[in-house]
């Protein structure tokens, strides 16, 4: 597995599992608030970056809008964080 793939297995565990969160827009969001317990400030925007980023494009990028969730991309990975009015 890459590390993507594992660290999206830890969000989908502590994030979702823990509390029952949906994958839609808003069970991500609150994912997103519940794994973010687990970091310090300077993790949480990487964090950010990985969970808040995927949602944002997964549900609301033009070339997604009007797709079912298992017909929707994936934004490409990158090594970059989101501005700091995304971050916690």
């Amino acid at each position: 597995l890459s590390a993507n793939d594992k660290f999206r297995a830890v969000h989908d565990v502590f994030g979702h599992a823990m509390r029952g969160y949906q994958f839609g827009p808003q069970g991500e969001e609150n994912a997103w608030r519940e794994h973010a317990k687990m970091f310090t400030p300077l993790a949480q925007r990487a964090m950010t970056t990985e969970t808040r980023g995927q949602n944002s494009f997964f549900n609301f990028a033009p070339e997604n809008i009007g797709k079912l969730a298992s017909q929707r991309a994936f934004a490409e990975q990158k090594v970059a964080l989101l501005p700091s009015e995304f971050w916690p």
